[in-house]
């Protein structure tokens, strides 16, 4: 009810699904796919691949992201991944102006979490204190998609345990980058995803 007395005073209608027998705000979910997939998974996965691009052979970014490409065809092959990327161009993972963020679909972006965290482990393992929380950020991550799983093991408390161990390194690496609007940029769903992985349900069931 209170809901719906904010709805009114701001003037707004009312969703006839809220005029239904039994219907109640309570009943509603933050969607994984929006929050994580296409939200701060996207994101995240922009900047990672972005550091990593610094590790790999090339004279420009085109070049670095084509063996970055290859480096991802190789986990598509070894492990028959379905939801795959057709290629990997630069624009891809940063547009002009903008700060990073993997383009492509929610679940092309849930397919790489794997391969992000292997070639993190991989590459990502100068001792530097921006490498160590990008791979560190990127494990705890895989961390969250893991616990999505039925076969997984305390689910409700790997969630929530590992999406705020990877929100600490998202914003320690944004502090760190404070001179740069556009690295490591934090955007407000990264709120949402840890209210998602912290309430105690199961994800992947809504």
């Amino acid at each position: 009810w209170e809901l719906i007395a904010k709805i009114r005073a701001n003037g707004a209608k009312l969703s006839p699904l809220l005029q239904a027998p039994w219907v109640t705000n309570e009943i509603f979910r933050v969607d994984w796919l929006h929050a994580a997939d296409q939200g701060v998974t996207a994101d995240w996965l922009g900047h990672v691949f972005k550091l990593l691009l610094t590790k790999l052979p090339g004279n420009t970014l085109n070049e670095r992201a084509s063996a970055l490409w290859s480096q991802i065809r190789a986990f598509y092959q070894a492990g028959a991944v379905q939801d795959r990327l057709q290629n990997l161009q630069y624009t891809m993972i940063q547009q002009p102006q903008k700060a990073a963020k993997l383009r492509a679909s929610g679940a092309q972006v849930r397919a790489l979490v794997p391969f992000a965290a292997e070639a993190a482990n991989r590459l990502l393992n100068t001792g530097g204190l921006v490498d160590e929380a990008a791979r560190a950020g990127t494990n705890h991550l895989a961390k969250c998609y893991g616990a999505l799983s039925n076969d997984s093991i305390h689910a409700v408390d790997t969630l929530k345990e590992s999406s705020m161990r990877f929100a600490l390194q998202y914003v320690s690496l944004r502090n760190a980058h404070a001179d740069d609007p556009k690295a490591w940029r934090i955007k407000p769903k990264l709120h949402m995803f840890l209210e998602l992985c912290s309430e105690g349900s199961h994800p992947a069931k809504f």
